[in-house]
């Protein structure tokens, strides 16, 4: 039996397109049940030094998920990058977000960020982290 790579970016997209796969595996990394799940209008490769190589691949879904008082819309932004060096871009991408108008619900007549949950697939270790898979509480 053969397994598909998700680390490739080709298998990657195409997993991440079937939305029923799209909901089972991101639910299963955020830890929460998402209701509906849709991709959102950018997907952004930024390419390496040379042409023939890209580095970090991008998808972002709207996401409704299931909370203990209801339903939240939740901004579910993906990215996956062979090279450390990408982290750094990713916090910057990050913050671009968190600032970006379109990431803004009116409620009551106040203005409110849609949270923002990032999953990162890494094709290098992290230093002084010895485990496949970590999830970070930002309070």
């Amino acid at each position: 039996m053969q397994i598909a790579n998700p680390f490739y970016d080709t298998v990657f997209k195409y997993l991440m397109e079937d939305s029923k796969a799209a909901m089972l595996l991101l639910g299963k990394i955020i830890g929460k049940k998402i209701i509906s799940i849709k991709p959102r209008p950018q997907e952004i490769v930024i390419p390496r030094d040379t042409p023939s190589k890209h580095a970090v691949y991008r998808m972002d879904f709207s996401a409704v998920v299931k909370t203990t008082t209801g339903q939240r819309c939740v901004i579910v932004e993906v990215q996956k990058a062979k090279k450390s060096s990408d982290i750094l871009r990713f916090r910057r991408y990050l913050g671009k977000q968190y600032a970006n108008p379109e990431n803004f619900q009116v409620s009551r007549k106040k203005q409110k960020g849609i949270p923002i949950i990032s999953v990162y697939f890494l094709g290098h270790d992290l230093e002084d982290i010895d485990a496949p898979v970590i999830k970070i509480s930002r309070t």
